[in-house]
């Protein structure tokens, strides 16, 4: 499973950072074309994130087409 680190002490937001960082995961095909994303309770449990945050950025990854 893909390991996901947020700095929350960071400038970015905690929402770009796993958007960019799940991006960057599907570009790699450490998520290859069919395999399905964790839970955004697993996300959740996995980043700290709330699932609220969750929920924004995979809305944030369909609306792009990347999902």
């Amino acid at each position: 499973m893909v390991k996901f680190h947020i700095k929350l002490d960071s400038e970015i937001p905690a929402s770009k950072q796993l958007f960019d960082q799940i991006q960057f995961a599907i570009a790699s095909r450490q998520y290859p074309p069919g395999h399905r994303l964790p839970s955004t309770r697993q996300l959740a449990m996995m980043t700290g994130l709330h699932r609220n945050t969750i929920s924004k950025v995979y809305r944030q990854l369909e609306d792009t087409g990347l999902v």
